[in-house]
């Protein structure tokens, strides 16, 4: 199932994206760039998202356990995060996220998403349609740089 996070959830969304980090993309990132990349996702960093933009999260319905979470700005047309759970993995989790995040996106009247990819996703996001791969840095607070990569795709 796939809805709204909930602000008492801030705790198990920095939980889960923490995790999704630690399992996926360790053979893109350093240990360091790890850390402080985790390091910084803490619960009142969720509240304040789940505040300011769109956060979805998809449950497994058996158990309503959050197994995912997408985070979109529409109204700049830009896709923040997609994290799934590393035993939820293509299962088609985060196509899902993908796909609501676009549905809000063009709900809003935006007809391009634009993403920053984390080196381990560029083949999930091409897979959706996203190119014009452009080599980007993203700074973390701690002064860290993560090599990423600008796609976008028309909506």
């Amino acid at each position: 199932m796939i809805r709204h996070a909930d602000p008492s959830e801030a705790e198990a969304l920095a939980a889960l994206h923490r995790s999704s980090i630690t399992a996926h993309c360790s053979a893109a990132y350093t240990d360091a760039q790890i850390n402080a990349w985790t390091a910084m996702l803490r619960p009142e960093a969720y509240s304040a998202l789940i505040r300011d933009a769109a956060v979805l999260v998809v449950t497994d319905d058996a158990e309503n356990r959050l197994v995912g979470v997408g985070v979109c700005s529409p109204e700049i047309g830009l896709i923040n995060a997609t994290y799934v759970e590393r035993s939820n993995t293509r299962r088609g989790v985060g196509r899902t996220l993908m796909n609501a995040m676009e549905s809000l996106l063009l709900d809003a009247g935006r007809r391009e998403a634009r993403l920053d990819a984390t080196l381990n996703a560029l083949a999930f996001y091409r897979s959706l349609g996203y190119g014009g791969e452009v080599s980007a840095v993203s700074r973390l607070p701690s002064g860290i740089e993560l090599p990423c990569v600008a796609m976008s795709k028309r909506l």
